[in-house]
């Protein structure tokens, strides 16, 4: 059974829904890149698939529960998620924010345990953070708390993580180091991820599947090398584009041309 599906899902903000009728699965331990033009519907997917924005019409199911019936606590426990915009403004310390992602496990009665110590600690160790533990989250450089806003995604422990630009604001270094942890969580611990990107070279060298969309609706969905091609995304970006395999993993790589 998929860890997460959507079934023929309409949702969106205005008259006109940005999802219309998206049918999608994705396996534990999967790395899934969302792909597309601005407004082809990539972040009102990963809303509704947190259980943010509910649906017009149709299902998302999370480990076989409809999400729309979970308690709050409940639906925390198996989806967590960091968004675009991520500011954390108030005078935390970094291990405290990051520490708010164990709030789904813990009721009013209940101090943190050592399990959850563990997991902050390990959020913190895998996001290079543990030298600024102790810093002030608004003190940070933006590329700092994109991390931040990461690990406190991690350390909630959820099997399926939802990643809206998740190397925003970070330089190259941080990207690899990140999307490597990620990648690993997928592989080693059978979580889900989803992630948009607009970076369509990263997704390839990030993800096992790459879901195209435009117009609110799946036009692609299968491994890099099978959906970023030169015709589809020229004729997706408006752009006359070339695609070559990287020399050692074989990835596609995009370069683009000149307009169409």
């Amino acid at each position: 059974m998929p860890l997460l599906e959507l079934h023929d899902v309409v949702a969106g903000y205005g008259a006109v829904p940005t999802l219309d009728g998206l049918t999608l699965a994705i396996d534990a331990g999967t790395v899934v890149a969302l792909v597309g033009r601005n407004g082809a519907g990539k972040t009102t997917l990963l809303r509704a698939a947190a259980g943010i924005l509910r649906p017009r019409r149709g299902r998302v199911m999370v480990d076989g529960h409809d999400l729309a019936t979970l308690p709050v606590r409940a639906a925390a426990r198996l989806v967590s998620g960091v968004p675009q915009d991520d500011a954390v403004e108030a005078p935390f310390r970094v291990r405290e924010v990051v520490a708010l992602g164990r709030l789904a496990h813990l009721s009013a009665w209940r101090r943190p345990s050592p399990a959850d110590d563990a997991a902050v600690a390990d959020a913190l160790a895998a996001t290079d953070l543990v030298a600024l533990a102790d810093r002030r989250v608004h003190a940070l450089s933006g590329g700092e708390r994109r991390r931040v806003a990461v690990a406190r995604c991690l350390a909630q422990g959820a099997p399926l993580l939802l990643l809206d630009e998740p190397t925003a604001h970070l330089d190259l270094g941080q990207e690899a180091r990140l999307l490597d942890v990620v990648r690993r969580l997928a592989r080693e611990r059978g979580r889900a991820v989803v992630a948009a990107l607009h970076d369509v070279n990263l997704a390839a060298a990030f993800a096992d599947r790459v879901v195209l969309l435009d117009a609110g609706r799946v036009v692609a969905d299968g491994p890099p090398r099978d959906v970023l091609t030169a015709p589809r995304l020229s004729a997706l970006f408006g752009l006359a584009l070339r695609v070559v395999a990287d020399p050692e993993r074989g990835v596609p790589i995009v370069v683009p041309g000149a307009t169409t």
